[in-house]
Formats: C-alpha cells, sequence, structure tokens
C-alpha cells in the first residue's frame, strides 16, 4: 500500500531565492546525502526579468501556472519562450539563463532533482469529471492540484494542494476527479545503478 501525505497551501515554506532576487514557496524537498538536496518541488512568483539562480549539479524541470509567461535566454544557445500554461520544460540547472517576462508577474512550479542521484519528470494529467487514473508508483509521486477536486488514494485534495505518494514497483494510486480537474504529476525514481 503507497505511503501518503497531504501537504496544504499553507504548509509551504517561503524562502529567498539563492541569487536574493526573490521568494519561492518549498512544496516538498528530501535531502540527498551530504546535506545537498536530492530533491525539490517549489513555486516561484517572480514579479520581474532577470537572471535564474545556479543550480548546478540539478535537472530543473519547470511550467508555467500563471501569468503571461517568459523568455528563458540561455547563454550560448537558443532562447526558449515558455508562454502556454502547463506546458513542462526541463534544462541544465547549472546553465546560465536569464527570464524575460512576456507581460506582467507570474507564477511557476519548479522541480529540482539532483542529476546521477535520481531521474524526475513534470507531467499534467486533465480528468474530467467522474475520471478515474490508476497511476504507477516506483519512487515518490507528487500530484499537485491546479484546478478542481481530487482524491487520490482516498485523500481529498483541493486547488494548491499536494499529494506525496510513494510506493514500491508495482503498487498503484488511485486518483478520481469529482469534477474536471488538472494535476501536475512530479515524479522521482531513483537513478539505476
Amino acid at each position: 500500500m503507497p505511503r501518503l501525505a497531504l501537504v496544504t497551501e499553507g504548509e509551504h515554506r517561503r524562502m529567498p531565492w539563492k541569487n536574493g532576487g526573490g521568494t519561492t514557496a518549498e512544496v516538498l524537498s528530501e535531502p540527498g546525502p551530504y546535506g545537498a538536496l536530492l530533491w525539490r518541488l517549489s513555486i516561484a512568483d517572480v514579479a520581474g526579468s532577470g537572471p535564474f539562480s545556479d543550480f548546478a549539479g540539478y535537472e530543473r524541470h519547470i511550467l508555467l501556472l500563471a501569468g503571461d509567461g517568459f523568455v528563458l535566454r540561455f547563454a550560448g544557445g537558443p532562447p526558449h519562450r515558455l508562454h502556454r500554461l502547463l506546458e513542462p520544460f526541463t534544462f541544465d540547472g547549472g546553465r546560465p539563463v536569464a527570464c524575460e517576462l512576456l507581460g506582467g508577474p507570474v507564477r511557476d512550479l519548479n522541480l529540482m532533482v539532483a542529476r546521477g542521484a535520481a531521474e524526475g519528470s513534470l507531467r499534467v494529467l486533465r480528468i474530467p469529471a467522474g475520471g478515474r487514473v490508476e497511476l504507477p508508483l516506483a519512487g515518490t509521486a507528487l500530484l499537485y492540484l491546479v484546478e478542481g477536486a481530487l482524491q487520490g488514494g482516498g485523500v481529498p485534495l483541493a486547488p494548491g494542494d499536494t499529494l506525496h505518494a510513494e510506493g514500491a514497483g508495482g503498487e498503484v494510486l488511485d486518483v478520481s476527479a469529482a469534477v474536471g480537474s488538472a494535476v501536475v504529476l512530479a515524479t522521482i525514481t531513483p537513478a539505476r545503478r
């Protein structure tokens, strides 16, 4: 049976960005060896254009939750425009990058995963009213509810809530929607040795 824990929006831990340019709300994190983070799920409110913090050694997965979006300008590479809501994008967290807002402030969701220690991904599930999905587990699954009303393993979620599920291979998390819902599924699996 999967181990489940609910984290409400009010339980997020606010902290300054590594570069001091703003703040982020940490949803959940797991320490790795030697005190470094193995992974972190967080939500950032970006009020102005500027550089991203350096997360060398981490794979960074990001998606837009609200706002007009932004352009990521990478040193020595082509820019990437992130302007569609709930469309994930992955890049090297240590790569120098600046964010240029396309309009006003934005809110984005970030999953940082230590490269070589684990593998992560973000995907968005849209579940119709009365719909049900079974999510196979093989490590950590984090369900962040963007809109709607869900139950995951019998635990009810409201928008802004995150369900933390841990399970071994072969275990399944049953997710059902009372109304049409959009949920971000972040998965973290240990790297194969």
